[in-house]
């Protein structure tokens, strides 16, 4: 994952271009909070009175969005730590750790040394031993194993889990193993830098406009848009197009906080606030890039496409606003429109920041 700066205003263009190597993300568990209508009063009354000691230890951040918002980060992951279960990483198979792999691989070490000081038939036959052994003590636990996995997908059919079962049963075959290789570039910076190249010319072009100063005429009348704060009505109903479980920004913070903690109000402060200062906060700027592989020479970053990861938060207020207009342009566009008025996300990030909303006012 690669973590860059991007600009969606009349430019369309990228700026801050940083490249890194994905962080380590620490994953909580946000089915509890689905579930519990008391975690969630506890979740919002911890991340409510945290935000506000933040606050208040630096007053004069309060007007910078920026700082602002990255308090209520804040506040929103050590809230997380405290109430959260942390879902640990999935560990990997790795039959070298088994108990009884590690003593006969002892035994082979010390058979060697002994061979080695003192070489004779009997030492080089106590080694051919421990080898053949080691060997068996490897298949015995990938046996074992591979018998685990087997029951398991038997037991997730039993129980009608098709999507664990078949899970289990490709990861038995490797049928559907992610390719693993590293792209050209020779170290790890450089194979950063040829992500950053490769994304920059991809997404950072700016359009070739012959006369920045040409006046579009305008083809319909104005229409009748609200132009004052959003709502809590609004904010509800915005984020339920956004899908619980799905990965966030680099802000860190999922889905399930906006849609099941009571936040309305700091959220709608947050948005209402970008729109009267036409500013936002920088966190809103970035973005995680994930490189997914298409066909082809997978060394190569031309058979990469991108899947922009930015924050929910912003993605809300781009949809408050996205509803307001799209009752007046659904009567605009025309019948065989190639995008449906409903699926159309850009137009929202053009007017909260391309000076739509700013024309509007």
């Amino acid at each position: 994952m690669w973590t860059v700066g991007t600009y969606c205003g009349n430019k369309q263009e990228f700026r801050n271009w940083k490249c890194q190597a994905a962080p380590r993300i620490v994953r909580y568990n946000y089915n509890p909070l689905k579930q519990s209508e008391e975690l969630q009063e506890k979740y919002s009354v911890e991340v409510r009175n945290r935000f506000s000691l933040l606050l208040n230890q630096e007053p004069e951040e309060q007007h910078n969005p920026t700082a602002a918002y990255g308090k209520f980060m804040d506040a929103v992951h050590e809230t997380n730590k405290k109430l959260l279960e942390h879902i640990p990483q999935r560990q990997r198979y790795d039959p070298s750790k088994d108990v009884r792999v590690a003593e006969r691989r002892m035994n082979l070490f010390k058979a060697k040394e002994d061979y080695h000081s003192d070489p004779s038939e009997e030492t080089r036959d106590l080694v051919r031993d421990c080898k053949e052994a080691l060997e068996s003590a490897y298949a015995v636990v990938a046996k074992e194993f591979l018998s685990s996995k087997i029951r398991q997908a038997e037991i997730a059919a039993d129980r009608c889990k098709n999507k664990e079962s078949w899970a289990l049963i490709n990861d038995i075959t490797g049928q559907k193993r992610k390719s693993s290789s590293l792209i050209d570039g020779g170290s790890a910076e450089g194979r950063l830098k040829n992500w950053q190249e490769h994304f920059k010319k991809r997404l950072g072009q700016p359009p070739v406009v012959p006369d920045e100063k040409m006046e579009v005429p305008t083809v319909h009348p104005p229409k009748d848009i609200r132009i004052d704060h959003s709502s809590t009505e609004e904010l509800l109903e915005a984020p339920k197009t956004i899908k619980e479980g799905k990965n966030f920004g680099e802000d860190s913070i999922a889905p399930e906080i906006l849609k099941r903690v009571g936040l309305d109000d700091l959220i709608l402060r947050i948005c209402n606030r970008a729109l009267d200062d036409e500013s936002v906060p920088d966190q809103w700027w970035q973005l995680n890039i994930v490189p997914v592989p298409n066909k082809g020479n997978l060394t190569k970053v031309d058979n990469y496409r991108g899947i922009a990861l930015t924050s929910i938060v912003s993605k809300t207020l781009n949809r408050m606003i996205l509803n307001r207009i799209r009752s007046a342009m659904e009567n605009v566009l025309r019948i065989n429109q190639n995008v449906s008025g409903k699926d159309v996300v850009p137009p929202a990030t053009y007017c909260v920041f391309g000076g739509f909303w700013k024309g509007l006012r």
